[in-house]
């Protein structure tokens, strides 16, 4: 959390910059990067003020792959407070922003996020479609990381849907490529292994 609270001070100061200096462009960026930090600080009224003023931002300014990141993490703060729905209808259409602009890095987070929205409204067919596409352009576009993740989430899925030892294994592909990059998640994948 200290980490958080140290971003929202330099953002804030990176706001008042932009906005002193008519900056509209890196003012969008702060607002957006302010709001992610509040996700890591669960204070997601914050998250949703910061975030809707870059998008008006983004659009203004015509920045799509600002507006598709801020489509995308409004997604993951309207998830967090449980708001599904809106969290779904953001995230699709941060969807076909990316892939109107052809943002796959953009695309392949968000097809994760749908994935994971879905998964939680126990929509496990479509939770599971939208992890295959993501996890195609995690290993296309060389994203290993994005790729463990995946294969992390998509295993909650397997498990509902093809069982114990399906979503194991995609465990411990997550677990391989977490251990390869020193991620610091191998050791909870590890241990979730263990159970």
């Amino acid at each position: 959390m200290g980490r958080f609270k140290e971003a929202v001070g330099y953002f804030q100061e990176a706001l008042r910059i932009h906005r002193e200096a008519a900056d509209r462009y890196g003012e969008a960026w702060a607002l957006h990067d302010l709001g992610g930090s509040y996700i890591g600080l669960r204070r997601f009224d914050e998250t949703t003020d910061c975030l809707q003023q870059a998008l008006r931002i983004h659009r203004e300014t015509g920045d799509s792959r600002g507006e598709a990141w801020a489509l995308g993490y409004l997604a993951i703060a309207y998830w967090e407070l449980g708001r599904l729905k809106e969290s779904s209808d953001y995230a699709k259409q941060a969807l076909v922003m990316a892939r109107e602009a052809g943002h796959r890095y953009i695309e392949s987070y968000i097809l994760r996020g749908l994935g994971v929205v879905h998964a939680e409204l126990r929509r496990f067919e479509e939770a599971s479609a939208y992890f295959r596409q993501a996890l195609a352009i995690h290993r296309e576009t060389g994203d290993r990381y994005g790729e463990a993740w995946g294969l992390y989430h998509f295993s909650f899925v397997l498990q509902h849907s093809q069982g114990r030892d399906a979503a194991r294994n995609c465990l411990q592909e997550a677990l391989a490529i977490f251990t390869e990059l020193g991620a610091p998640e191998a050791h909870d994948v590890r241990a979730l292994l263990e159970e």
